[in-house]
Formats: C-alpha cells, sequence, structure tokens
C-alpha cells in the first residue's frame, strides 16, 4: 500500500511539473482573423465580440503575430453562441489557402496529395507551437491525425471542425471536388444534428476518440495534383514546438504591443489562466514580468523615436512624464532618448 502512495506521489509531482514547465500554446493571428472575417460577414458586431476576448481589428492586420490558442477558443465559442451556427467553424476553416501564407504557398507546389499532406504537417510547426499534425497508418487506412485538442467540449468541437474544413479543402484542390471524409475520429461528443454540418454528413463518426483525425483513401494520397505555372520551393519557417513558458510569454507580449502593455493580472486573465496559477508560473520559471514589459517598451520607444518626439512617445507608451520616460530608457539602453537619437543620426 505504502509503494502505491509513493508511486500516486511521484507521478502527481510529474505531472504538475510538466505542466509548469510547459509552453503556453500560441497560434497565428491571421487564424483569429479567418474567425472575425466569418463574423463580419454574418453583420454580427464584430469590434464588442473581439474586445470581450482581448483583440480589436487593427491587431488582427498583425497576421503573423502569436495569440494564445485559448483566446482563439473564446473567441470560436462566441462566434457559435452569437450565430447560432454549431458548424461556424467550418466555414471559418474554409478560408482560401492563399490566405494561409505559407500553407497555401506549400501546399499548391506539392506535387501529389501526399506531399501536400506532409508538407502541411510541417508547415502547422511553424504557425502552432502546439501542432501535432502527422500521417499515419493503421487496419483501416492511412488517417491524417490533428493529435490532441485541449479545451472545454464546446472549444475542442470547434477546433476540430476548423481543422477538418481545411484538410476537405486540400483533398479537394487536388480535384476531388465535392469530396467528404467517409470516417472522423472526434475526440469530442458532437453537440448538435450531424447534418447541420455539410462536412460530416456522409462520415461515420467516432466520439471520445484519443486523437482527432481523418480517413484519407489511398487512391488519393499519389494522386498529382493541378499543373502549376510556377513551381517554387516549399517555404518553411523555425519549428515553434520547442517554445518553452518564457518564449511564449514574449512573443504574446510583443504580439500586443505597442497597443497594449498588458499588467500582470491583465496578462493572466489574457492568457485564460486565474491569477494565482500565473504568478507561479512565473516565479518556477524566474521571470520578472515587469522587467520584461518594460524591456518591451523601450523596445517600441526606439521603433517610435525615429518618427515622433520624445514626449509624444512617452506619452504614447503610457508614462506619466517625459522624465520618467527618460529614465527608464537610460536604464535600460545605457543613453538617454536624446543622446540615442543623435547615436542613430550620427551613423546613418
Amino acid at each position: 500500500m505504502a509503494y502505491k502512495i509513493v508511486l500516486w506521489y511521484l507521478l502527481s509531482t510529474l505531472i504538475t511539473t510538466y505542466a509548469f514547465m510547459a509552453a503556453i500554446p500560441l497560434l497565428r493571428m491571421r487564424y483569429a482573423d479567418a474567425f472575425a472575417c466569418v463574423l463580419k460577414h454574418s453583420g454580427a458586431p464584430l469590434e464588442l465580440l473581439l474586445a470581450k476576448v482581448g483583440l480589436n481589428e487593427s491587431l488582427l492586420l498583425k497576421r503573423d503575430a502569436f495569440v494564445p490558442f485559448t483566446l482563439v477558443s473564446r473567441l470560436a465559442s462566441l462566434a457559435v453562441s452569437y450565430t447560432d451556427n454549431p458548424g461556424f467553424s467550418a466555414l471559418a476553416g474554409a478560408t482560401p489557402l492563399d490566405k494561409h501564407s505559407d500553407f497555401g504557398h506549400n501546399l499548391v507546389v506539392a506535387p501529389t496529395l501526399m506531399q501536400a499532406l506532409q508538407r502541411f504537417s510541417l508547415t502547422a510547426k511553424s504557425e502552432l507551437t502546439c501542432a501535432s499534425f502527422v500521417l499515419k497508418r493503421d487496419v483501416e487506412g492511412c488517417w491524417f491525425s490533428f493529435g490532441v485538442i485541449d479545451g472545454t467540449a464546446m472549444e475542442v468541437q470547434q477546433h476540430e471542425l476548423y481543422r477538418i474544413a481545411m484538410l476537405v479543402q486540400i483533398v479537394r484542390w487536388v480535384g476531388q471536388h465535392s469530396w467528404l471524409p467517409t470516417k472522423i475520429r472526434l475526440q469530442s461528443k458532437l453537440l448538435v444534428d450531424r447534418n447541420t454540418i455539410g462536412l460530416l454528413e456522409q462520415s461515420e463518426l467516432v466520439f471520445a476518440a484519443n486523437e482527432t483525425a481523418v480517413l484519407i483513401p489511398d487512391s488519393l494520397l499519389y494522386k498529382r495534383t493541378p499543373p502549376k505555372k510556377h513551381c517554387a520551393a516549399p517555404v518553411y519557417r523555425a519549428d515553434l514546438t520547442g517554445f518553452d513558458f518564457r518564449q511564449s510569454l514574449a512573443q504574446v507580449m510583443a504580439s500586443f504591443a505597442p497597443e497594449y502593455f498588458f499588467q500582470p493580472q491583465a496578462m493572466a486573465e489574457l492568457l485564460g489562466m486565474e491569477w494565482a496559477q500565473f504568478k507561479r508560473l512565473l516565479a518556477r520559471h524566474g521571470i520578472n514580468y515587469r522587467h520584461m514589459l518594460e524591456q518591451l517598451r523601450i523596445d517600441a520607444a526606439q521603433q517610435l523615436l525615429e518618427q515622433r518626439a520624445i514626449n509624444e512617445v512617452a506619452t504614447e507608451l503610457g508614462y506619466s512624464s517625459t522624465a520618467q520616460f527618460s529614465r527608464s530608457f537610460k536604464r535600460i539602453c545605457g543613453v538617454s532618448p536624446a543622446n540615442y537619437l543623435k547615436i542613430e543620426f550620427e551613423s546613418a
């Protein structure tokens, strides 16, 4: 009995430690924008709905910036509630491939569906820090797996629909214009009538699976893709799946600057965390949040000083006075804003 207690304690400690060390799941801003575009087209009060999750339309223009996965999940749930459309995320996932940056380019230049799906998996690692897309085979055939999706039942379902819609679009692009999956494994349990979601009408659905996956017919895997006028090489950015907590936090902070410099409690809320949990993570990783925030403000100041007066920059970045801004700038950069500008001018 005693060894079971010790084993349980060690396992609990390991799980807790891993949870603390894990990165904040992030994805590119363009995916939030895909939901926003469909919302706008539906006539929804976009500005109001975006504000509920901490976004606005100017932030959506930073398409390569990163936002927390949970933020996009909340936006998807709001969209479903407002539009009363359980298949809303399937509409967002049908965003044309060329709007998905490197995703679109890499898939369009692939010679076969198999290679397109392999590139889809590789490119995803530069788009989502929690990406684990992979082709795998079992006795039933070849599956494209999206891995495990975290969130509430509604959030998981909406992310599943989004990803399945993207996959369907890829297969159809090969030439199967009306193709629909015949079998899908879903982590979620469908919360609505499946017949209201066109993507699922012809599918055998397996609920409460360990991962989200779609069966791909072998007959399509080596089918040639449409001919291209220019067959450029695929483009791959850095693999982001190795991000740790500090790197993830820095990415989020930078994505919202200089429009927003979130105080610690506001950042915890943006990340969907309890304040106590966020504080524990900061302590465990040895992060002084206020120092990170100050560094970010000074980084923004260096950019703004190229176009605006020192007092205007101080006001825009939220300093109480130009003197306070100058002291902070000198502490971090080693020179005052005025001397920094002089050095920049002389080196130009």
